[in-house]
């Protein structure tokens, strides 16, 4: 996969830290207010996996017509994503028009007036202008060309065919080069219009690299998330049991794994049930219980209070599904409990 002696031109790893940062968020799970956007925003981002690919298994410019076709077609995937990827988030796109940050690093240098037959009296397009007029002739989508600024007025250019790496418009060059033929309404000679291979591959590298910019974004959302539920503490003069309540509240805002939510909803129930309900022959393992619950309480307000789940887990695991020392007499890991608060009965078999 080389591109001008380079390993791997564009980076899959910038895309897929997005992918991964929402992929291990809750938050982009179960949020009602961006779980959609985000959807949208993964599809994107595994569409762009193939056009990555695809620019990473290139040797050299497109060769043929169909080559240079399918070439901005994956061109145009990765561009159009990443500016509706800041568009989903709100983000401002660094070259949008209006913005302030007019570039023209990619085309201008290598392309001149004469050649883009910029009318008198006209500037040279910025590099996001310039993309579109070429993708516009070259997919002949409009048929014609009429809205670029540096026309002249009224004009219309028009693309027969495209000019690919090995055609003879441009054999003869140094380096290799892509363009098209133009016509205009405004001028009776045929025009080529063909720049740098390696213009077009940097300007889509520099555009794809935005994603790193949105990756840190979400992940911003994510640690302003966690930075708001540290500031909400456990009040530690609760009871036990309106702590472990709080607790419950606490998993659901956070959108924690329903493992985690589950054992904390199933240690409230187990402490509150009312001993009244309990054989006298099982109150006694019932206080004990309990009793591990009140001895433990303020270590799980710790873990929860500082976003550690996997020590919370730690701790309240081995009370509500206590492993015995020989599993080989008991049909389950937590078959105490469940003779206890199921009702299972006297009947020690099982």
């Amino acid at each position: 996969m080389k591109y001008a002696g380079k390993e791997d031109p564009l980076s899959w790893d910038i895309a897929y830290a997005i992918h991964k940062v929402i992929d291990e968020s809750n938050v982009y799970k179960y949020d009602e207010h961006i779980k959609l956007q985000f959807s949208l925003i993964c599809a994107m981002i595994d569409r762009l996996r193939d056009s990555v690919c695809f620019f990473n298994d290139l040797d050299g410019a497109p060769k043929t017509d169909g080559e240079l076709y399918l070439f901005l077609v994956h061109s145009c995937m990765i561009h159009d994503a990443v500016k509706k990827i800041h568009e989903e988030l709100g983000l401002k796109y660094k070259y949008e028009e209006g913005a302030g940050n007019a570039e023209y690093k990619y085309f201008r240098p290598v392309i001149s007036d004469e050649m883009l037959k910029v009318a008198h009296g006209k500037n040279f397009p910025t590099d996001e202008k310039f993309f579109e007029y070429f993708r516009s002739l070259a997919f002949a989508h409009p048929l014609d060309t009429n809205r670029p600024r540096f026309f002249e007025k009224g004009e219309k250019r028009y693309s027969p065919f495209v000019i690919n790496a090995s055609g003879p418009v441009v054999e003869a060059e140094s380096e290799q080069m892509i363009g098209v033929r133009v016509y205009s309404n405004k001028w009776p000679e045929i025009n080529d219009l063909y720049f740098p291979f390696r213009s077009w591959m940097d300007f889509i590298k520099d555009r794809y690299e935005l994603l790193i910019g949105v990756n840190n974004h979400i992940k911003g959302i994510v640690e302003n998330k966690e930075s708001e539920w540290c500031q909400k503490k456990l009040n530690r003069k609760l009871s036990t049991s309106e702590l472990l309540r709080a607790m419950v509240g606490q998993l659901e805002i956070r959108y924690v794994s329903s493992h985690v939510l589950a054992s904390t909803k199933e240690a409230l129930a187990y402490y509150t049930m009312p001993l009244d309900t309990f054989t006298a022959r099982t109150v006694e393992s019932v206080v004990k219980y309990r009793a591990a619950i009140d001895s433990s309480i303020q270590r799980l307000c710790e873990a929860l209070d500082d976003l550690d789940y996997e020590s919370f887990m730690d701790i309240l695991d081995p009370i509500v599904c206590p492993r015995p020392p020989s599993p080989e007499g008991y049909c389950g890991v937590d078959y105490q409990l469940e003779k206890i608060f199921n009702h299972f009965g006297d009947n020690d078999e099982c």
